[in-house]
């Protein structure tokens, strides 16, 4: 799965989740429609706005979200989650983390031991998968950065 499809499934979600802000049940209906899209795929996205900022802990749209809802071009919209991103824990976490001056100094390739040591309770198998997400997510925003 491509950066992009990561992205554009994040803007997917962000959309149904301000077209269906009072129900759970038709934003995951509509979400399990799209093309490709799986039970696992909705709940992945789902955590990502909220890690995003995009839903907040009720699971509603915020301000960021109905912002990016309504820019019109994609790369304005992957510039905003950008810049989401490293406002978000994970990202500032990530960035202090490198001790870096600079989001564009973040190294991707060291999100596996960034997990291994910020979340050291975790198993083997989930770190490696969220350490190719962070991978992912990072190396399509520095294009926007």
């Amino acid at each position: 799965m491509g950066s992009y499809s990561n992205c554009k499934r994040v803007l997917d979600y962000a959309s149904l989740l301000i077209q269906y802000p009072s129900s759970s049940s038709t934003l995951r209906q509509n979400f399990l429609e799209i093309d490709g899209t799986t039970e696992r795929d909705f709940y992945y996205y789902k955590r990502a706005t909220k890690i995003l900022g995009l839903a907040d802990d009720r699971e509603q749209p915020t301000t960021a979200c109905y912002v990016i809802n309504r820019l019109s071009s994609t790369d304005a919209k992957i510039k905003l989650l950008a810049y989401q991103f490293m406002s978000s824990q994970v990202g500032s976490a990530w960035f202090n983390w490198q001790n870096v001056h600079d989001f564009s100094e973040i190294q991707p390739e060291r999100a596996y031991e960034f997990l291994t040591e910020i979340c050291p309770s975790l198993a083997e198998a989930t770190i490696k998968r969220r350490a190719v997400t962070l991978e992912n997510w990072l190396r399509r925003f520095l294009v926007y950065w």
